[in-house]
This record gives C-alpha cells, sequence and structure tokens, in this order.
C-alpha cells in the first residue's frame, strides 16, 4: 500500500530525475555519437542530440568517467530515453550534478537572472 502512495505521488517514475546539461557519448548499433544528457536517474536518462540516430535496443552511455549499459526504449524529436540495465550509483548522480554545476558558466546563469528579473517585474511570462 505504501509503495502504491508513493508511486502516485511521484506519477509514472519510481526514481526521481536529476536536470543536467552536460556532454555524453551514446554508443548504439547505428553508431558513437556525441550528445547532451538532460535528464539522469538511478535506472535511466534522457539524452538529446541534434541529429539523433538511434533505434531500439542495447546501448551505452558514457558521460565523464562514468559508463552505464541500458536499452533504447524511445525516440523521437533528437530525444531518447535509456532505461539501464543496473541503476546507477548515489555518487554518481552526486558526481553529476556537481559536474553539471561546475560546468554551468556565466552566460548561462546571467541569462537565467535576466530571465528571472524579467519575469518578476511581469516583463516576461513563462
Amino acid at each position: 500500500m505504501a509503495k502504491a502512495l508513493a508511486m502516485i505521488e511521484r506519477g509514472r517514475r519510481a526514481q526521481s530525475r536529476l536536470r543536467l546539461r552536460l556532454p555524453c557519448r551514446l554508443i548504439t548499433r547505428s553508431g558513437d555519437q556525441k550528445a547532451l544528457l538532460v535528464d539522469l536517474s538511478r535506472t535511466g536518462a534522457r539524452v538529446h542530440a541534434e541529429h539523433l540516430a538511434c533505434e531500439r535496443g542495447d546501448a551505452v552511455l558514457r558521460w565523464f568517467e562514468m559508463e552505464s549499459f541500458g536499452q533504447l526504449v524511445w525516440a523521437r524529436s533528437g530525444f531518447c530515453g535509456i532505461h539501464f540495465y543496473d541503476p546507477v550509483p548515489e555518487a554518481w548522480l552526486r558526481q553529476s550534478r556537481l559536474l553539471n554545476e561546475s560546468a554551468c558558466d556565466f552566460d548561462d546563469r546571467q541569462a537565467a537572472r535576466d530571465m528571472a528579473r524579467e519575469w518578476v517585474s511581469g516583463a516576461r511570462r513563462i
């Protein structure tokens, strides 16, 4: 019962996702391509690439010194979802978050501040 309530509170996902913007490599039967890791959880990831060529099947996702093996479960509009065969360690999630924070350059932070300032002043609607 408690597990069912936890699932209802989180929606469809059993694991929370970490929003990122980290360079990665997606290796599939279609080839090896550069991509951007945009979501990461212990059980899966969402990846984006402008010309993402992927088909369902086995895949390896590499980012920095980390690597996970899984299956591509969906692909559309330059994005694809990967379900990992084995959960990634919590330490990898923490390390990925720290890498993402250090990779966020001044321009990104300044753009976010400007957008927030415009929204608060009523000049921008989100």
